[in-house]
């Protein structure tokens, strides 16, 4: 089964609101800043989390100098297991 819906670039706030309005583990949005598909998702201890795609340069990893993290509103959680 596949589903079909407009995606207009919005905010993190948004996304959690739209979240909590359709009642789903997890909404994927097109952030209004990157205008990227990002997944904001419920925490099974609570709060929100956010998934968010990340574009590869060639080469190992390790080499991969990390960006500074973004500012995310309280109670959402931004992981990175590794820096690409």
């Amino acid at each position: 089964r596949r589903k079909y819906f407009a995606m207009p670039p919005m905010g993190l706030e948004e996304a959690r609101r739209q979240l909590d309005l359709i009642d789903h583990d997890f909404y994927l949005f097109r952030e209004k800043e990157s205008d990227q598909l990002q997944v904001i998702y419920r925490r099974n201890h609570g709060g929100y989390g956010v998934i968010q795609a990340r574009e590869c340069p060639p080469g190992p990893p390790w080499l991969i100098k990390p960006k500074s993290s973004p500012t995310y509103p309280p109670g959402l959680i931004r992981r990175s297991s590794t820096p690409c």
